[in-house]
């Protein structure tokens, strides 16, 4: 039923644009104007190359025409600078019929945020592992194999790298045997860091 459709419709989070087959704006649908840079009036009916930075109504006209020429959804990614602040999009094209196209585009900004911040949380641990005076071993819980170690824990056996210290081993190495240093990998997994 319209009903239906229309409850999925404002239920998407999603900015929606058609275009036809030049790039014009046909329709949108956005679950708050804030999120439009223009208002609809300001930008229904006109040409996407004329209202979007160029790269960008390049890339747009680019998978429109692909979308209609194999039929086949497109997507792809951008970034937008409004007032100062970089926003990350992702916009999925699908066919809706010979002469228009339905563009549903995310803002995906916070997600590349957190990816940025994840990586950068990843190389601060890298720097820290790797500068630590102390030799830093990183085992499998299970099974007891060195997954990782620092420079400092790879010099201090004499090895030249982490794969020469993952096939020679140091368990068998005072102070423990493989069995005692097993039992203290599995003491650290279930009750936390042991000294």
């Amino acid at each position: 039923s319209n009903k239906h459709i229309t409850a999925i419709y404002k239920a998407i989070p999603d900015l929606m644009f058609v275009f036809d087959r030049e790039g014009v704006f046909i329709d949108c649908h956005a679950p708050s104007e804030d999120m439009l840079i223009l208002p609809p009036e300001k930008f229904l009916g006109k040409n996407s190359k004329d209202l979007l930075p160029p790269s960008l109504a390049k890339k747009n006209k680019h998978y429109l025409d692909t979308v209609f020429s194999t039929g086949k959804p497109q997507t792809y990614s951008y970034s937008n600078e409004l007032d100062g602040i970089i926003s990350h999009f992702d916009a999925r094209m699908v066919k809706l019929d010979e002469d228009r196209v339905l563009c549903i585009v995310r803002d995906i900004t916070s997600q590349k945020i957190a990816e940025e911040a994840l990586r950068e949380s990843e190389e601060n641990y890298r720097t820290i592992f790797e500068l630590a005076n102390d030799s830093i071993f990183i085992h499998d819980p299970d099974t007891g194999e060195v997954v990782d170690a620092n420079r400092n824990a790879i010099e201090s056996f004499g090895y030249k790298n982490l794969e020469e210290l993952k096939i020679y081993g140091f368990l068998t190495e005072s102070p423990y045997g493989e069995i005692e240093a097993m039992e203290w990998i599995r003491k650290c997994q279930s009750q936390g860091p042991q000294v």
